[in-house]
């Protein structure tokens, strides 16, 4: 029963920790643009990572809190996101749509994509609230290690190759 509500708990962080990571990219461009930064199957890898940081038994209930409280939230946004992305390509597809109609469509998936960045945000803050220095260090490492695995288009500036501290 407790390993089957850790491994529910890791899921979960796990999770919250890829959907901050990915940058959803409006106009269905490139995903992957490099091999992943793991060797193995990446929700298995995620989960090992979240085990890696020995949660307490405090910090299980306190995370799940978090994710259960901002659940729905999270839930309704990404059916807004999900809602405009279908009409953006619904106007993109149509032959009659104008530039208007389309610049309209894009800020709707815009701004739905702000509201999903913000409650991203504020699920990651509350739930590395919750955890040591060294258990956010160990994510951070992980996530800058993601990160540089599928690397944007553009290099970032120079000496930008270590993950940030704070």
């Amino acid at each position: 029963m407790r390993r089957e509500r850790r491994l529910i708990i890791a899921a979960s962080v796990v999770a919250l920790l890829v959907v901050t990571a990915v940058r959803a990219d409006a106009f269905g461009g490139r995903r992957f643009q490099g091999p992943p930064a793991h060797d193995g199957p990446g929700f298995l890898r995620g989960i090992e990572t979240i085990l890696d940081l020995r949660l307490t038994p405090e910090q299980q209930d306190r995370i799940q809190a978090v994710l259960k409280k901002h659940r729905q939230e999270m839930d309704d946004a990404r059916k807004v996101h999900r809602e405009a992305r279908r009409n953006l390509r619904a106007v993109m597809d149509d032959p009659k749509s104008d530039e208007a109609a389309v610049r309209k469509a894009f800020k709707a998936v815009a701004a739905a994509e702000e509201e999903l960045a913000v409650l991203r945000h504020t699920v990651r803050r509350e739930v590395e609230g919750i955890l040591t220095p060294e258990q956010r260090e160990k994510i951070r490492n992980k996530l800058f290690k993601h990160r540089e695995g599928i690397a944007p288009p553009f290099p970032g500036p120079a000496g930008d190759d270590a993950p940030p501290k704070g």
